[in-house]
């Protein structure tokens, strides 16, 4: 995201995509993820490293975690199964923070999504939660 190399800190998933046998989707907000490879001329024009490995649909959004949201909204209107209420930023990011994880925006150790706390997400998953017909689930 910044025109720095992070290969050495990150793991290599890359070459799942290259192998697979079925349509391919992947989430992307800054241009060094997997799937930003299907926009990498445009991301090129950008001051950052992008990844070039493409795929079969591509989300975008600006924090990835909420293109996810969104994916399983989709998933959740699909079964008729309320599947965002399965989601808490907070646990989930309380969790990665004890592990030692990083934002990528602040790279601080802190409970937040792209530099925006997870109060955020939580707010966006009541929302999608309204716009699918279900009930708002209590975070």
């Amino acid at each position: 995201m910044r025109g720095e190399d992070i290969s050495a800190r990150c793991a290599c998933f890359d070459f799942f995509m290259d192998l697979a046998t079925c349509p391919t989707i992947a989430i992307g907000d800054g241009g060094n993820e997997i799937g930003m490879g299907n926009v990498a001329e445009a991301v090129h024009k950008l001051d950052i490293i992008p990844s070039m490995t493409q795929c079969d649909e591509l989300l975008i959004a600006d924090v990835s975690n909420w293109a996810a949201y969104g994916l399983i909204s989709f998933l959740s209107l699909w079964h008729n199964r309320n599947l965002l209420e399965e989601i808490n930023p907070k646990i989930i990011l309380t969790y990665l923070s004890s592990l030692g994880s990083v934002d990528g925006v602040t790279r601080q150790n802190e409970l937040t999504e792209d530099s925006l706390c997870f109060t955020h997400g939580e707010q966006l998953i009541c929302q999608l939660e309204k716009i699918c017909g279900f009930e708002p689930s209590t975070i």
